[in-house]
């Protein structure tokens, strides 16, 4: 589970267009994690359900809009774009969202343990869940999953494609 990227220690490959790379600071207690998608130029989720079964629904996800240049924190309360709100709390570091060459990055540091928000895993298995929209613009997304991966020691599960959702 070796990067490809050297600014980042692991990667998975969650379809053939769609990779996230990230590196756990044991000190700072962050995540400093990139979504790449090589197939559009196009909006990009990466989060993490409080669900063990990984549901989109109260999922918190890092959400990147090229179109509003744009990267935040936002919490899934329905299917709708309009259930997509931005969180209260907007703590992330080191944020982009850059699309070139028909690719898009999403890049973001996120604090391990933030108070009010699902913890993100450092030792053990996380639920995570990911979504490449169709456009720049939030709308319906046209790929989804959901992935079962153990940050710290790089296992993971094959990646679940969901239906449904924006």
């Amino acid at each position: 589970c070796a990067s490809d990227d050297p600014r980042y220690v692991n990667q998975i490959s969650l379809d053939p267009d769609l990779s996230f790379y990230w590196t756990l600071d044991g000190v700072a207690k962050t995540l400093d994690a990139r979504l790449r998608y090589t197939a559009g130029e196009v909006w990009l989720a990466a989060g993490f359900s409080a669900e063990p079964a990984g549901k989109m629904i109260g999922s918190e996800v890092v959400l990147g809009l090229p179109s509003l240049n744009e990267v935040s924190k936002r919490v899934l309360e329905s299917y709708s774009v309009e259930g997509i709100k931005e969180m209260d709390q907007q703590t992330l570091t080191g944020t982009s969202i850059v699309t070139a060459n028909g690719a898009t990055d999403l890049t973001f540091v996120k604090g391990l343990n933030e108070p009010g928000e699902i913890v993100v895993n450092a030792a053990g298995m996380s639920t995570m869940v990911f979504a490449v929209g169709s456009s720049e613009t939030l709308a319906f997304h046209s790929l989804n999953f959901i992935e079962f991966v153990n940050l710290a020691s790089c296992e993971f599960a094959a990646p679940v494609s969901i239906p449904g959702g924006p």
